[in-house]
C-alpha cells in the first residue's frame, strides 16, 4: 500500500528544502556569508548570485547526462575526437588567457579608486575559474594522450565528458567575468566590505574597512558621483550598526581606544562632509548630517557612554569647510537638517547627543560670524528656538554623566548664553541688520525675539515652582 500523496509530497518538499541549505552552507563556506542587517540596509548582491550553487549543481548535471547522450547516439573515431579535443583544448586556453588578462587590466583600473580594494578582489571566484579551466585542459591533454584505437561504454563516457567539460570551462569563465563585471562596480564593493565587517571581530579589518569606505567616497567627491558619495555616507551607517549588534562589544574598552571603529567611523564622516562641502555637492553633505544624526541616536540607544567629541567635531568641521569655500547654502540646508535632529533626538531619548549638537551652536555661531553669512546664522538661531520648544515642553533631560556622576543642567541659563553669544558674534560681524532668506526679521530682531520668549519661559517655570 502506497504512502499518502500528501506524505510523498511533503517528504519531497523537505528533502528539496535540505539539499538547498546544504548547498547554501557549502556556497557559504566557499564564497563567505550574506549578512541580513546588510541586505535589509538596501546593500544587496546581485540576485543572480543567489541562485549561483543551484546552477553549479545544474550544469554538474547536465554535463553528465550529456556525455552519456553522447556515448549512447554517437560512433567513435579516434581521429574525429583528436581534433575536437585539440580545437577544444586551443580554445579554453585562448578564452581563460585573454580573461586573465582582461582582469589585470580591470585590477589596475578599479585599484585608482582606493588601493584597498584589492583586498576584496573576488579571488575564490578567481581561484575556482583557474582550477576548472587548468583541470579541464589538463583532462585534454591526459585525454590525447591516451585516446585508444577502440574504446568500451564507460571509456567512451569519460571521452565524451572530457569534450562536454570543455563546454564547462567555458561556463564558469564567462561566470567569472560576470561575477568580476559586477565587483568593480561601487554598490557591490561596499557591499563587500559590509558583508566582511559582518563577519569579522578584529579590529584592524574593521579599521580596514572604515578606511576602504572613506576612499571609495572621496573618490566618488572628485568626481562628483552623488550617488556613490551617498552610498558611502550610509554605508557608514550600516558599518556602525554591524559594530554595535556584535556580542563581544566592550563599550568601556571604545571610550578607551581612539582608533575604535565607532570612534573612528564619525571622524570619517566628517572627512566626507569637508570633503563635499569644499566641492559644492550639496546632496552628499546632507546625507552626512543625518547620518551623524542617526549615529549619535544609536551609539544612545546602546550606551550613552559611545558618545563622546567624536560625534560633534564632525559638524563643527563641516561648517568651518562651508563657510571657509563660501558654501552658505550648503551651510543653510546642514543646519536646517541638525535643527530637525534637535527635535528627532529627544523623541528618541537620544538626550546625551542632543546635549553636545546644542553646545555646538556655539561653534555655528562663530562660523557665521566669521565669515559673514547672515542666512546660515538664521538657522542657528532656528535651532536656538528649537531648544526653547523642548525646554517648554520639558524634553530636555535636567541632568548629564560626567564620570558616571549625575550632574544637573540648567536649560535655560545654557539657551540663555547661547543667545547672548550669537548676538555678540553677529553683532561683531556687522550682519544684525541682514534679512536672512525666507525671513521677514533681521537677524538682530530674531536675537531679541529669542531672549523675549527666554525671559517669559523664565518667568512661568518661576511661578511654576512656587506654586
Amino acid at each position: 500500500m502506497g504512502a499518502p500523496a500528501g506524505l510523498s509530497e511533503g517528504r519531497g518538499r523537505a528533502a528539496i528544502g535540505r539539499l538547498e541549505a546544504g548547498l547554501r552552507s557549502l556556497w557559504r563556506s566557499a564564497f563567505g556569508a550574506r549578512s541580513p542587517l546588510v541586505e535589509d540596509a538596501g546593500f544587496k548582491m546581485p540576485a543572480l548570485h543567489v541562485y549561483f550553487h543551484w546552477a553549479i549543481l545544474g550544469t554538474l548535471v547536465l554535463a553528465v547526462a550529456l556525455s552519456l547522450a553522447l556515448s549512447a547516439t554517437t560512433s567513435y573515431d579516434r581521429g574525429n575526437y583528436q581534433y575536437v579535443l585539440s580545437a577544444e583544448l586551443q580554445a579554453v586556453a585562448a578564452i581563460f588567457a585573454l580573461v586573465i588578462t582582461g582582469s589585470l587590466v580591470a585590477m589596475q583600473i578599479v585599484v585608482g579608486t582606493t588601493p584597498r580594494i584589492m583586498a576584496y578582489f573576488p579571488l575564490k571566484e578567481f581561484v575556482v575559474a583557474v582550477v576548472v579551466n587548468a583541470a579541464t585542459m589538463g583532462f585534454d591533454a591526459v585525454t590525447l594522450a591516451r585516446l585508444p584505437d577502440l574504446a568500451t561504454y564507460i571509456g567512451k563516457f569519460f571521452i565524451n565528458l572530457t569534450v562536454v567539460l570543455n563546454g564547462v570551462a567555458v561556463l564558469a569563465t564567462l561566470a567569472y567575468v560576470w561575477w568580476t563585471f559586477h565587483w568593480t562596480q561601487p554598490r557591490i564593493y561596499l557591499t563587500a566590505l559590509l558583508n566582511r565587517m559582518d563577519h569579522t571581530d578584529d579590529l584592524q579589518s574593521q579599521r580596514d574597512i572604515v578606511v576602504a569606505i572613506e576612499e571609495l567616497g572621496l573618490h566618488a567627491s572628485d568626481r562628483r558621483h552623488i550617488q556613490t558619495c551617498g552610498d558611502a555616507v550610509r554605508a557608514f551607517v550600516v558599518a556602525a550598526d554591524l559594530v554595535l549588534a556584535k556580542s563581544n562589544l566592550d563599550t568601556e574598552a571604545v571610550g578607551q581606544d581612539i582608533s575604535h571603529p565607532l570612534c573612528t567611523i564619525p571622524e570619517a564622516l566628517g572627512r566626507l562632509g569637508v570633503a563635499y562641502a569644499e566641492r559644492g555637492l550639496d546632496d552628499a553633505v546632507h546625507h552626512v548630517g543625518w547620518a551623524l544624526g542617526g549615529l549619535g541616536a544609536e551609539y544612545c540607544a546602546h550606551a550613552e557612554e559611545l558618545i563622546d567629541v567624536e560625534l560633534t567635531m564632525p559638524v563643527v568641521d563641516i561648517a568651518e569647510s562651508c563657510g571657509r569655500h563660501s558654501r552658505e547654502k550648503i551651510l543653510y540646508n546642514f543646519l536646517a537638517s541638525k535643527n530637525r535632529c534637535l527635535s528627532w533626538l529627544a523623541a528618541k531619548g537620544a538626550h546625551e547627543m542632543l546635549r553636545w549638537w546644542a553646545l555646538n551652536v556655539e561653534d555655528e555661531a562663530d562660523i557665521c560670524g566669521e565669515y559673514k553669512l547672515p542666512n546660515a546664522a538664521a538657522q542657528v538661531l532656528e535651532q536656538l528656538d528649537t531648544l526653547l520648544t523642548l525646554a517648554e515642553k520639558r524634553q530636555l533631560r535636567d541632568h548629564f554623566y560626567d564620570c558616571g556622576v549625575r550632574t544637573a543642567v540648567d536649560w535655560l541659563a545654557a539657551i540663555g548664553h547661547l543667545i547672548d553669544h550669537a548676538g555678540v558674534e553677529f553683532e561683531k560681524a556687522a550682519i544684525s541688520g541682514s534679512t536672512p532668506w525666507f525671513e521677514r526679521r533681521t537677524l538682530g530682531e530674531s536675537v531679541d525675539g529669542l531672549r523675549a520668549r527666554l525671559q517669559g519661559l523664565r518667568g512661568a517655570d518661576h511661578a511654576g515652582s512656587s506654586t
